[in-house]
């Protein structure tokens, strides 16, 4: 995987799935149709005030890259209420996962952050690259990321 570095504090997610698909981010963006940079509220401190990137927008580019995403759920739950939860064991490993290639979204140091993995290596657009047992990253969702053929 080439690993690539976000520009801004607002584009960790596209240049994540541009590392995963393989392409520049600047395809990515082309595809999505911005950069993100769009001021949406005024009141809120930097990054936070920038439009950014939904997940629904890289899935997207990526499929129109040839390439199928699905979300798997770190800790998937069933629940009748608030008070009524069950905890889903998935079917599958982490090990499992983590000889695939993707992205994965949660939260680093407070705030919403994506990363992009490939055979147990994680590959952080901030700069740095670490194996996924030493990383300091709340996994929320593993995006599994596959060339159709």
């Amino acid at each position: 995987m080439m690993h690539l570095i976000q520009p801004n504090r607002w584009s960790c997610l596209p240049t994540s799935f541009a590392m995963a698909c393989g392409v520049s981010l600047e395809v990515i963006l082309e595809i999505i149709g911005h950069d993100g940079s769009a001021i949406v509220w005024a009141d809120l401190p930097e990054p936070k005030r920038r439009r950014s990137f939904h997940v629904q927008e890289c899935i997207w580019a990526a499929v129109k890259l040839g390439f199928a995403v699905t979300p798997f759920e770190v800790s998937p739950q069933l629940a009748a209420t608030p008070n009524h939860i069950v905890a889903v064991i998935p079917p599958w490993t982490e090990e499992e996962l983590l000889r695939s290639r993707g992205v994965m979204t949660g939260v680093a140091r407070g705030g919403r952050h994506a990363v992009a993995y490939e055979n147990g290596m994680i590959y952080d657009p901030n700069g740095t690259t670490i194996d996924f047992q030493n990383h300091r990253f709340s996994i929320e969702t593993v995006w599994k990321i596959d060339m159709i053929s």
